[in-house]
């Protein structure tokens, strides 16, 4: 597709393709699809960009619980802070491929990024390896207003949390340490 040379006039080029009877991204079969991008000015090739990508459908249901390509599944889930704490906080594409195959095979199949957007290498080897993902794209932790609020009350409901009366204007929270937590959580359909 061709885009005019009128930088004066802001365009955004649109393009559609078909594919016919893709295979279908899942956490057993992660089957990857990829296009390449060229941005060509005056006859050279000033950017080449490949993006992956995977064709999957999703549903909730209250009675059924979640389902990926019409097949329904539990999702067995982590939640990471830090994507490899002792090696600091540069990206390194082998640790991180080696901590999602140990979580894969400890039976995971779904990682929620703790509150900030994950390193772009976290994504691909989630993609590649059959991982669902739900990304945090800020810290909630840090938001004031009635979300929070609603939040903690839950869990103190919940006896997750414990209120400790502060002078403060804004109540601290402990947890409680009888009561360990999985280390996986599951999403299951109402009432069962």
């Amino acid at each position: 597709m061709d885009v005019p040379h009128d930088w004066s006039v802001e365009l955004t080029p649109v393009h559609s393709a078909g594919v016919n009877d893709p295979a279908l991204w899942s956490v057993d079969t992660p089957t990857l699809y990829h296009v390449r991008t060229d941005i060509v000015s005056d006859d050279s090739v000033v950017d080449i960009t490949t993006t992956g990508f995977g064709f999957r459908y999703t549903t909730f249901d209250p009675d059924s619980g979640f389902s990926l390509n019409g097949q329904y599944m539990k999702i067995m889930g982590v939640d990471l802070h830090a994507t490899n704490g002792p090696l600091g906080a540069a990206v390194h594409y082998d640790a991180l491929e080696l901590q999602m195959q140990q979580m894969k095979s400890m039976g995971v199949n779904a990682l929620r990024t703790a509150h900030n957007p994950p390193a772009p290498e976290l994504v691909q080897v989630c993609e590649r390896l059959g991982i669902l993902m739900m990304v945090e794209a800020f810290a909630l932790a840090y938001r004031q207003g009635p979300l929070r609020l609603r939040s903690r009350r839950r869990r103190s409901q919940a006896g997750a949390c414990t209120r400790i009366p502060s002078s403060s204007t804004r109540a601290k929270t402990t947890r409680r340490e009888s009561a360990p937590r999985p280390p996986t959580t599951t999403i299951s359909p109402r009432g069962r």
